[in-house]
């Protein structure tokens, strides 16, 4: 049974407060939905959120992640989860499962690109971020359909329409084939002339 889950909530970036209605709001129900699903955490706990930006974001992935870019969400783990449920409420004290930070630009750029309210997609980026928390993961197809599936039935349980179809819908759109335009007459062929060497200097594509 999933005790009591704290909420603490940072707002380094104002631009949440002024283009976001209800934004603690939305963070301590996706939060507090996530590890009551993840069925994972058995004692009272904590969960801090920071409401950043792409900056933020961009420094942290490249310090903790090594990639040079910035990414819509990042979790920071806490507490060591164990399958023993009398380990999770040793002292008494809650536990530390970690924290969230999320970076507005990113999150706001790929809700408009999605079509879905930015509300909404700040709601799937935390309740991710606290799976993450809870100890799933989407390293291998297996743990990804897993995490996925559950995210949906989150999201679909307070009321936030599944994000992944309407992702499939937008892929969809984009690879609709383009009309045939008529073929152009071929014209000769010019002599081919010969190669030139590749220079040893060249560097190697990945």
């Amino acid at each position: 049974m999933t005790e009591h889950c704290k909420v603490s909530i940072m707002a380094p970036s104002p631009e949440w407060g002024r283009q976001v209605d209800g934004v603690p709001q939305i963070v301590t129900k996706s939060v507090t939905a996530a590890v009551s699903a993840s069925n994972g955490v058995h004692s009272n706990s904590e969960v801090s959120v920071v409401l950043s930006d792409a900056n933020e974001l961009h420094v942290l992935n490249n310090e903790h992640r090594g990639v040079d870019a910035p990414t819509n969400v990042l979790s920071f783990p806490g507490d060591v989860l164990d399958h023993d449920e009398d380990s999770f409420t040793s002292l008494g004290r809650p536990m530390v499962l970690g924290d969230i930070v999320v970076a507005f630009e990113v999150i706001r750029d790929e809700a408009q690109a999605q079509g879905k309210a930015i509300e909404d997609h700040l709601a799937h980026m935390v309740v991710h971020g606290t799976l993450h928390l809870c100890g799933f993961d989407h390293e291998t197809a297996k743990d990804a359909k897993e995490m996925e599936g559950l995210e949906q039935q989150i999201l679909v349980h307070m009321g936030v329409a599944n994000p992944f179809a309407t992702a499939t819908l937008k892929s969809q759109a984009k690879t609709k084939a383009k009309p045939k335009t008529k073929a152009k007459p071929k014209t000769k062929a010019k002599p081919k002339t010969k190669a030139k060497p590749k220079s040893a200097k060249s560097k190697a594509k990945s």
